[in-house]
């Protein structure tokens, strides 16, 4: 089935070892990372507060984690979740029960006002459990001027310099 590709075009060095793995082709494997559009800004915000989760609310992406980890923070930190999903419910009581009025739910936001949230934001965070290939909202908050902080999974700590433009957990 492979035979009549040329070439196959991997956005991360993570995906392209997986293919590599699995013994597809390697010799016409290519990294062509992902791009994002810049925000039509006119400089930063005056000041930065908070923290964004953007992203589909399920399972996987380990916002619950994020959620208990705000809970946590001295002083108080205020997470924004910009999204929607299966777990939407579950995240909302479990924030009010931990972090009670610390999280913000948002819903889906169209791209102009989620570009604003994340720039108004001292940071983004991508808290996932699963292998991530190469999160846009990486590169969006990226394109914000927005540090990331990433778990070690997947293609994101090849987008993060730990300690430089975020952080790797």
């Amino acid at each position: 089935a492979y035979d009549p590709v040329d070439v196959f075009i991997s956005p991360s060095r993570f995906l392209a070892d997986v293919m590599r793995r699995a013994g597809i082709a390697p010799e016409r494997l290519s990294v062509i990372n992902h791009f994002v559009e810049m925000p039509d800004s006119t400089g930063q915000p005056a000041e930065r507060d908070g923290f964004i989760v953007a992203g589909r609310l399920s399972h996987e992406k380990g916002i619950d984690t994020l959620i208990r980890a705000v809970a946590l923070l001295v002083p108080a930190v205020t997470l924004h979740v910009a999204g929607d999903g299966p777990e939407r419910a579950a995240l909302e009581d479990l924030a009010a029960d931990v972090a009670p009025g610390r999280v913000v739910f948002h819903g889906r936001l169209e791209k102009a006002a989620l570009q604003e949230l994340v720039g108004s934001c001292t940071a983004a965070v991508v808290p996932s459990r699963w292998h991530e290939n190469q999160p846009m909202a990486i590169l969006e908050s990226y394109a914000a001027q927005v540090p990331v902080v990433v778990t070690n999974l997947g293609g994101m700590p090849e987008l993060v310099h730990d300690g430089i433009d975020g952080f790797v957990v």
